[in-house]
């Protein structure tokens, strides 16, 4: 029993050294600090009020008012213009810097290999009657959802088996998305 909590003192007291080698460390340290100090403002203070004495704070710290509800012809209507407006439209949860989902992550670094970098990406997560809309709208169950040049590709298991079958590149270079000749790709 003293054997294995010997043990188990041991490991703290390793993963506590480790973790006092790193930058993070630091930052937790530093974290740690201000909130003590929070703690100590606070104590005793009644937190009844607001503390912007009247002020209006500014508009990235108001709470942000939910768009009205569209109904279907109004979806299907901005569905159609982003399509319309972008050569190529990713549907997907999350957005192309921080995907959500392993899927939509793999479409996103496929797009990424072949060096498409301008692409509107709509994150589905942000709100259900797209994510709902988009797939009355496609006749398509699942997401991400790819569009290039208003042509509705698929999903991720599509763009995968035209990425291996090199027929998503000869897509994107017909498309005239990206260069016939393009060097940076990786072969």
């Amino acid at each position: 029993m003293n054997k294995l909590i010997l043990q188990k003192a041991r490991l703290l007291q390793t993963s506590s050294l480790l973790l006092r080698s790193t930058p993070q460390f630091t930052y937790l340290q530093s974290a740690s600090a201000m909130l003590q100090l929070s703690r100590r403002f606070h104590a005793g203070h009644n937190h009844d009020h607001d503390h912007d004495d009247g002020k209006e704070s500014h508009s990235d710290f108001q709470a942000k008012a939910k768009k009205a509800p569209m109904n279907e012809e109004e979806l299907n209507k901005q569905f159609a213009e982003w399509i319309a407006n972008n050569n190529t439209v990713l549907f997907m949860k999350g957005n192309r810097k921080m995907p959500r989902c392993g899927f939509s992550n793999y479409v996103v670094q496929v797009l990424k290999f072949y060096g498409v970098k301008e692409y509107k990406d709509v994150d589905v997560l942000a709100d259900e009657q797209v994510r709902e809309g988009i797939k009355k709208y496609s006749n398509w169950p699942t997401i991400p959802q790819l569009y290039i040049k208003g042509t509705f590709i698929g999903g991720c298991d599509i763009v995968k088996e035209m990425h291996q079958d090199g027929s998503l590149e000869e897509l994107l270079v017909r498309e005239n998305i990206i260069p016939k000749d393009d060097k940076t790709r990786i072969n």
